[in-house]
């Protein structure tokens, strides 16, 4: 049986020096298109450089079920990054 991280991990895109490549997102659009699907832009940096004078996009386009599926799987990290930096003697 194969893990299931292990395989994620295993899929990402790496630097010469073996670390995960990652680009800063720097916002994003959505839309509906013709009632039936939902249209992504994600402005996100290639290069340092990227940061100040834009950035590049990538457009997408999910079906409504893909969009929540996608929004459901963003939140999941997100709420478990937050709740547990919000832990004990944490937080206001």
């Amino acid at each position: 049986m194969s893990d299931p991280l292990q395989a994620a991990l295993d899929a990402l895109e790496l630097n010469e020096d073996g670390s995960v490549k990652t680009r800063p997102v720097l916002g994003w659009t959505i839309t509906p298109v013709a009632g039936m699907s939902v249209l992504l832009r994600i402005l996100y940096a290639e290069t340092p450089a990227e940061l100040k004078t834009g950035g590049q996009n990538l457009q997408v386009i999910l079906t409504p079920a893909q969009a929540l599926d996608l929004a459901q799987s963003l939140a999941k990290p997100a709420m478990h990054i937050l709740s547990a930096s919000e832990g004990p003697g944490k937080g206001s």
